[in-house]
């Protein structure tokens, strides 16, 4: 019997379309949950991380945190050699991956360190204790008051008319460039 499953799960890695994506390569970082190696992009696994143009507001003051998410997530892979692995794939057809430096879960760093949050929805609480550290220690946008970033970008596109696409420009975009987030 176990020479049958064998068989069978050879056949189907060698079917067209049934193998994964995986990457290691230099990182540029898109924003706080999409990375790029090598041309190919990849979407963090899980996270649900605040988009360019969300506020989040602490001790009475708005701050662009997901300027800042972009920030801790260029602060950490720089243009280190990561490895992306294809989990799934989005409802866009976009390649939705857990990332690596070296051994570190980039996904669950970046909800470790405040700057997402774990996506239930999909990652049917892989990354709960890492989101729990966060707010515990009060950490990224968990230091003061935000909307959910995926109510946030609910709310922005009911708002928007359909012929409006989103604008990229941003009086802040200077300070992203320098820290090598990509556009």
């Amino acid at each position: 019997m176990k020479p049958i499953v064998c068989i069978v799960l050879l056949l189907l890695t060698a079917l067209p379309g049934a193998a994964l994506a995986q990457s290691t390569g230099r990182s540029s970082v898109i924003n706080g949950g999409t990375v790029e190696i090598g041309g190919q992009r990849f979407r963090l696994f899980g996270i649900d991380f605040p988009k360019e143009g969300q506020t989040c507001s602490r001790n009475g003051k708005a701050w662009q945190c997901g300027q800042q998410a972009a920030l801790a997530l260029a602060g950490l892979l720089g243009r280190r050699w990561i490895s992306c692995v294809q989990h799934d794939r989005d409802r866009d057809r976009h390649i939705v991956a857990i990332c690596y430096l070296d051994k570190l879960d980039v996904n669950g760093w970046m909800v470790r360190q405040g700057w997402a949050l774990d996506d239930v929805r999909y990652s049917k609480g892989r990354y709960a204790a890492e989101e729990a550290e966060a707010r515990t220690w009060r950490r990224g946008i968990w230091a003061g008051d935000f909307e959910r970033p995926s109510d946030w970008r609910q709310a922005k596109r009911v708002a928007m008319p359909l012929n409006q696409s989103e604008s990229r420009a941003s009086p802040n975009n200077w300070a992203a460039s320098r820290h090598g987030v990509r556009k």
